[in-house]
C-alpha cells in the first residue's frame, strides 16, 4: 500500500550451520544498498515469524481424518515455486465448506473421509500447481541454491512449455533437525543494532509483535528430558536454539558450578514452531498455550 513496505526473509530451514540466526540475516539483509534505499526515512511499525510448510506435493498429509479437516498451509499446500500459498489457502477452505455442506446435506455417511477434499483440490487447481512445483525444494535441497536453482527455473519452464516436467524423483532427503553439521559451526558477525534507524535488536522488535502471556500461566514449550537437551550443546559445542529461533525464547546459560542449562522465555514466544521442527534432539513439545501469543497488525 501506500506509504508501507513489507520486507520478508525465507531461510530454508535444512541449513547446516547451527549458529546461523534468521533475526540476523534480515538485519543484515537491510544494510544492502538496493534494499536500504526503499527502507531510507521509513518507520519500524511491525515484526513477526513464522514456518512455511514448503514440502509440496511430496509432503501433503491427509487432508480428512475423523473429526476434522486440514486445510491452508496446515494442509501443505503453499506452492513453493511462486512463493504462495493465501490463494490456495482460501481456496482449501472454500471446498472445505462446500464439501462439509455437501456431507451434512446428504445421507448419514459411515466416517467423515467421504468429504473427499483431495478430488476438491483437483478440481478447484490447487493439485494442478502443486505437481507442477514438486521438484522445486528437492532440487534446492539436494544440489543447492546454484545448481538447484537453475534446474528448478528449468523445470518450471518446460512446464510452461510443453506442461510436463523433468522426469525426477527426487525425495527430501530427511526431516531439517537432521541437517545441522558439527564442523559447520561459524558465528557471522552480528550488526551493529540502532545506530542507523535500519538494523535493531530482537526485543525491541518483539514489542511490535504484541506479544502477551497472562502473568504465571503454564510454559506451553517444554523439553521432553532436559540431558537430551544438553547433549545438543556437547555435540555442537553450542544449543542451536538460542539462534534459530527468531524470538529469542531459548537461552543457554551456566550455573554457579560451570554447567551449561538452557532456560525458556516462553513469554517471547511468536507461535512460528521452528523450535518444534529444527531441534536436533528432537527434544521440544509445543502445546497451545491456554491464553496468548502474538497479536499481528497488518500483518
Amino acid at each position: 500500500g501506500k506509504d508501507l513496505l513489507s520486507l520478508g526473509l525465507v531461510v530454508h530451514a535444512d541449513y547446516e550451520n547451527p549458529a546461523l540466526s534468521p533475526f540476523d540475516l534480515l538485519q543484515r539483509l537491510k544494510t544492502h544498498p538496493h534494499i536500504s534505499a526503499c527502507l531510507e526515512g521509513g518507520e519500524r511499525i511491525g515484526y513477526g515469524a513464522r514456518v512455511i510448510a514448503v514440502g509440496g506435493e511430496q509432503s501433503r498429509p491427509k487432508a480428512v481424518f475423523p473429526g476434522g479437516m486440514l486445510i491452508g498451509c496446515a494442509a501443505g499446500l503453499f506452492d513453493m515455486a511462486r512463493m504462495r500459498g493465501i490463494d490456495h489457502a482460501i481456496l482449501s477452505g472454500m471446498a472445505a465448506a462446500e464439501r462439509t455442506m455437501q456431507h451434512l446435506a446428504d445421507a448419514p455417511r459411515p466416517t467423515d473421509r467421504h468429504l473427499c477434499l483431495q478430488e476438491a483440490h483437483r478440481q478447484n487447481g490447487i493439485t494442478t500447481n502443486l505437481h507442477r512445483a514438486r521438484n522445486i525444494k528437492p532440487l534446492l535441497s539436494h544440489l543447492g541454491m546454484g545448481a538447484g536453482g537453475g534446474m528448478a527455473a528449468a523445470d518450471l519452464w518446460l512446464v510452461r512449455l510443453i506442461g510436463y516436467n523433468l522426469p525426477l524423483g527426487l525425495s527430501h532427503g530427511g526431516p531439517d533437525r537432521q541437517s545441522f553439521r558439527r564442523d559447520g559451526v561459524e558465528r557471522p558477525g552480528r550488526i551493529g543494532f540502532g545506530a542507523d534507524r535500519l538494523c535493531f535488536d530482537l526485543p525491541s522488535s518483539l514489542q511490535l509483535a504484541g506479544v502477551h502471556y497472562e502473568e504465571g500461566q503454564p510454559s506451553h514449550l517444554r523439553f521432553r528430558a532436559i540431558s537430551r537437551q544438553l547433549d545438543n550443546v556437547e555435540r555442537l559445542a553450542l544449543e542451536p536454539a538460542q539462534y534459530y529461533c527468531p524470538a529469542g525464547v531459548y537461552e543457554q546459560r551456566t550455573d554457579e558450578a560451570g554447567r551449561a542449562f538452557i532456560h525458556i522465555a516462553f513469554g517471547n514466544c511468536l507461535h512460528c514452531k521452528m523450535c518444534d521442527l529444527k531441534d536436533p534432539a528432537d527434544n521440544i513439545d509445543w502445546h497451545i498455550p491456554p491464553k496468548g501469543g502474538p497479536n499481528y497488525v497488518d500483518m
